[in-house]
């Protein structure tokens, strides 16, 4: 799933991840994750702080399961296929 909507983000061309994409990522990250931030903290922490640890727990939730290399391979295969054959 991680690849099939990457592979959509990408090809979307908006440069913005697709709201599926983004609902994905955050129910996998919801589920999957858990953040430790004091509470005396919390109050000046802004969104682009949040966007930020997102970000960072996704890349270690993919390392950590070893699921880069399946996208990747799944990435290159879909552009690949795209591409038109040369004579």
């Amino acid at each position: 799933m991680f690849a099939w909507l990457t592979h959509e983000s990408v090809r979307s061309g908006t440069g913005e991840a697709p709201a599926a994409w983004s609902e994905f990522v955050h129910d996998v990250l919801r589920n999957h994750v858990r953040f430790s931030v004091p509470s005396e903290r919390l109050s000046g922490l802004g969104s682009g702080w949040w966007q930020e640890a997102m970000g960072r727990a996704l890349v270690q939730f993919l390392r950590e399961n070893r699921l880069a290399p399946s996208i990747n391979r799944y990435l290159d295969t879909m552009h690949g296929s795209r591409l038109p054959a040369e004579s």
